[in-house]
């Protein structure tokens, strides 16, 4: 309960404000058409969609916190941090594709992390790719995350050629059943062009301003900040399962890699890294005692919040 609470208070902004009418861009074969679909809905009703869609995704991200042990202490923090750093990017701030999207990679990343847990299966595997082939669909480059499913086969079991093959196999088959539909609909043509329609092109334009740039240095920071927590306590319990940490390293680096090839607006790409900051972050406020320097660092992340909703709003970024 308290954390709807606080994505309405973070995120509750349009309840307040006009609604926005422009479309953002989306790069995806059926990101586009949803947006359509969310375009003929009431304008409070797309706002509390994407509240409500934010906080699954926050009881998902505390669930994998708390599943795996990723943390020390076993608390709400990791849900909260995720709704805060969401809330600094105007994918979140009304429902979109891309944060749809989203919630599919964090189903994958689920399955993926319980690999260690038990014997390999095909289902798992075939699960997690699947759920990454319908994220791909509603947002084109969240098929990224293939290497980062491929760097945890490394790390988390052993992968030979037949596990590979159920990871591609599963990844096409949404792509596969879609274009079953479109064949009986008799548009096949239709959808071959949407399907070539969706290959991104590279565009080396980091359109970020001024202040934006200062809060990914900021975020960057932080991160480091985490990064040398984590290793401090690496004695203790912060991050049991060193495979897990690992994997969450890598997939920062590997998220890195489409930012040269993304069209149109790369903040909502940024959605992306959510998790895996958040991982990074938590090691820093999930405490007893926080401190004063810890509580002002995360109220700075919030007023930060604040001003970039305002700014996205005044500037017509969503």
């Amino acid at each position: 309960m308290y954390l709807l609470l606080y994505a309405f208070l973070l995120k509750g902004l349009f309840f307040v404000v006009p609604f926005p009418e422009q479309a953002f861009f989306t790069n995806a074969l059926a990101g586009n058409w949803l947006h359509n679909l969310i375009l003929m809905q009431a304008g409070w009703v797309r706002a509390l969609e994407a509240i409500l869609l934010v906080y699954a995704q926050a009881l998902l991200v505390n669930h994998i916190h708390t599943r795996f042990q990723l943390t020390e202490r076993q608390t709400f923090i990791p849900g909260f941090l995720f709704i805060t750093v969401t809330s600094l990017l105007p994918a979140s701030l009304i429902l979109t594709p891309v944060m749809l999207s989203y919630l599919f990679v964090l189903l994958a990343i689920r399955e993926l992390f319980l690999l260690p847990l038990s014997n390999i299966t095909s289902e798992r595997l075939f699960y997690t790719s699947f759920f990454l082939g319908i994220s791909a669909m509603l947002y084109w480059p969240a098929t990224i995350f293939l290497a980062v499913v491929l760097v945890g086969l490394i790390l988390f079991a052993r992968a030979g050629w037949r596990e590979i093959a159920i990871i591609l196999i599963a990844f096409v088959m949404p792509f596969y059943f879609l274009g079953i539909y479109f064949y009986y609909q008799d548009r096949l043509f239709e959808y071959t062009t949407l399907l070539r329609s969706v290959f991104p092109e590279l565009n080396l334009t980091m359109d970020f301003s001024l202040m934006e740039w200062t809060l990914i240095g900021y975020i960057v920071l932080l991160l480091i900040y985490g990064y040398f927590e984590i290793h401090k306590n690496s004695g203790s319990y912060v991050i049991k399962l060193k495979r897990y940490y690992s994997h969450t390293q890598y997939s920062l680096l590997i998220l890195l890699i489409p930012v040269l090839f993304i069209q149109g607006e790369k903040l909502f790409y940024l959605y992306f890294f959510s998790f895996p900051v958040t991982v990074f972050l938590v090691p820093l406020f999930n405490r007893d005692k926080p401190g004063w320097f810890r509580t002002a660092l995360f109220l700075l992340l919030i007023l930060s919040a604040a001003y970039f909703q305002w700014q996205y709003i005044a500037t017509g970024q969503i």
